[in-house]
């Protein structure tokens, strides 16, 4: 599936200090949870693994520059791939008198997925290729329960984090154009997800995902260089979670 979405990629970062920065804010941020969830009902640690596959694909298409001016648009066709996740983090409540007590939570999550890539296609000319973008996040997500019964929750979240990702090259696909090479990606990315949880004991619940990644774009150095689209990746999954 192919979908035409060009995002310019955030300056350079040191993926190390950024990642350090990250883990800093969310200790931090878990520390206050925990003490915003004193007085709390349902205060708890959790940890779950999401195992699943994409189903849609957007964005991801190129743009050749070869010098003087002169650049030409390529489609890049795509089929999803799987993805899967590690998260880890904590539940607290916001109590107010005479109101429904609101359940929160705060994680780190570590994500990684494939996309396949099907063809490419240049100035009318489209070449099939078999190969896979590899992809990695680490984000910081926030979630809100919306939906609460004796069996069954839901929940929304939203993160925003680093990812990485590794577009192996293809500069033999349409010669004499020296275009598309490989490139590792690094930058801003966010997440969406949906979860509906279910329990299976007191401390242990299986749940179904539908989630969203938004990742990096970047592009090749040099002349013919290649700028590759931001990918945009919807995945389904089903987790197990336990609560500490």
């Amino acid at each position: 599936m192919t979908m035409t979405a060009l995002l310019k990629v955030t300056p350079p970062m040191n993926t190390t200090t950024l990642a350090g920065g990250i883990a800093a804010a969310l200790l931090l941020a878990l520390a206050n949870a925990a003490s915003a969830a004193q007085d709390a009902d349902e205060p708890s640690l959790y940890a779950n693994i999401t195992l699943g596959h994409g189903v849609a694909v957007s964005g991801g298409n190129a743009r050749v520059s070869l010098g003087g001016g002169v650049s030409a648009n390529a489609s890049v066709g795509y089929d999803a791939g799987p993805a899967g996740s590690l998260a880890f983090g904590r539940e607290f409540v916001s109590k107010k008198e005479n109101e429904e007590p609101k359940h929160y939570r705060l994680e780190g999550e570590l994500w990684a997925g494939s996309v396949k890539r099907t063809s490419i296609t240049l100035d009318g000319t489209t070449v099939a290729r078999r190969d896979a973008i590899d992809a990695q996040a680490l984000f910081v997500n926030g979630l809100y329960r919306f939906y609460n019964n004796e069996r069954y929750r839901g929940w929304l979240g939203v993160g925003l984090g680093w990812g990485r990702v590794s577009v192996p090259s293809a500069q033999d696909a349409l010669q004499p154009c020296d275009c598309f090479g490989a490139k590792t990606a690094s930058g801003l990315a966010y997440r969406l997800k949906l979860q509906v949880q279910r329990d299976l004991s007191e401390n242990t619940r299986l749940f179904a995902e539908l989630g969203y990644v938004r990742l990096p774009a970047d592009s090749t150095g040099g002349l013919p260089s290649t700028r590759y689209g931001a990918l945009g990746l919807t995945t389904i999954g089903v987790g197990l979670e336990r609560r500490f």
